[in-house]
């Protein structure tokens, strides 16, 4: 979340009567109040309303809570299907998990990697937060740990089945983040070698350690992400997908198949899947936004896409999908998508959902769904 914004760039979109700037406006006063970068992209400083990243949500609620004319979503309904789990850190305002564990199936034990935050006005500024779900007689068992204990800003992003966690610290950098990787309680910061580079966004890893993630070049001070990786030391650039200005991986199976987003010349976001070198790029029938979360070993990609300007700015009407070999299938929330703001995250081999959703005061909450 890159905190570029102007003041009078707000002042001026807010006392402007047209949807697009008050669409602005939003978009400015949420960047003006986040603590620190994240997992989310500004293109071109006041230029771009479209929300990007795995914290995009924790943008919006920030949003919300600094607006007070900000529409309030319903809560969540009291009858839920079986098997949806909440996950809140006790005590804490919000909690906001972008990934789990691909394997929780053949491990019996479910890993989640994020952050907590108790920002109560607009703002977001999260404390790393690692979680396990364990199933027993009596049921399902929750129990949380906060990870880089002493590290002022900082969040969770990625987790494999050997309980190594990726993300992102606030750095003194143009574009305000280095990227981590927490392996057996040894922390390896990640800033990659490239021309340009003002910092960086640690987002998967996968079971062999290959680690995916965003840097931002600022020649323009625009912060505009790419892609990379990182295995062992050694780290890799990825080439932008063919006409794209910029681009963000996400997720990264156990074949080392990536997912993530591409921006096109307008500064709107579409998915991709990169396999063997190759993008394949794909936006669901109708969608204006494409917003694409994890991928799970049979490179079934989750995401959610809006189809009015509305839903970019406010993230309610997000319609959840999956994608897989160019196949798309709509997926229905237990609760009604055109008020309650929402984002797909991650996707396991067992077929469960990641996902978070906004109460009803604009703070936001993590949950599991089956399929």
């Amino acid at each position: 979340m890159q905190h570029l914004a102007k003041l009078s760039l707000i002042a001026a979109a807010l006392c402007g009567a047209s949807a697009h700037a008050q669409s602005q406006a939003r978009f400015d006063l949420a960047v003006t109040h986040a603590a620190a970068p994240a997992a989310f992209a500004r293109l071109t400083a006041g230029h771009y309303p479209a929300m990007l990243g795995r914290d995009r949500l924790a943008v919006l609620a920030a949003s919300r809570r600094a607006n007070a004319a900000a529409p309030m979503a319903p809560p969540p309904p009291t009858s839920l299907p079986s098997g949806v789990t909440f996950l809140d850190y006790p005590g804490a305002a919000q909690t906001i998990f972008p990934d789990f564990n691909l394997g929780a199936r053949r491990a019996k034990k479910q890993y989640f990697a994020g952050g907590y935050d108790n920002t109560l006005s607009g703002g977001y500024s999260p404390t790393a937060l690692a979680a396990q779900l364990a199933a027993s007689p009596s049921g399902v068992n929750e129990s949380f740990q906060t990870i880089l204990p002493g590290t002022s800003v900082v969040a969770a992003t990625g987790v494999n089945d050997a309980n190594d966690i990726v993300g992102w610290v606030q750095a003194s950098n143009t574009c305000a983040t280095d990227g981590f990787v927490l392996s057996k309680g040894v922390e390896t910061l990640l800033s990659p070698p490239f021309d340009g580079v003002n910092g960086a966004v640690a987002e998967g890893i996968n079971d062999a350690g290959l680690v995916v993630g965003l840097w931002y070049s600022s020649s323009d001070g625009s912060c505009t992400p790419h892609g990379f990786t990182w295995k062992n030391g050694t780290y890799t650039q990825l080439a932008d997908p063919p006409n794209a200005v910029g681009s963000l991986v996400f997720g990264v199976n156990t074949a080392g198949n990536m997912s993530g987003e591409w921006i096109d010349a307008n500064f709107q976001p579409h998915g991709f899947y990169l396999a063997n070198g190759v993008y394949t790029e794909f936006d669901p029938p109708g969608s204006i936004a494409t917003y694409v979360g994890g991928l799970n070993d049979a490179n079934v990609i989750l995401g959610d896409y809006c189809t009015t300007q509305s839903c970019i700015a406010t993230g309610a009407g997000a319609q959840w999908f999956t994608w897989s070999n160019g196949t798309f299938t709509n997926i229905a929330l237990p609760w009604p998508t055109a008020t309650t703001a929402t984002q797909a995250e991650a996707i396991n081999n067992a077929g469960t959902l990641l996902g978070q959703y906004i109460d009803q005061a604009g703070f936001v909450h993590s949950f599991t769904l089956p399929q």
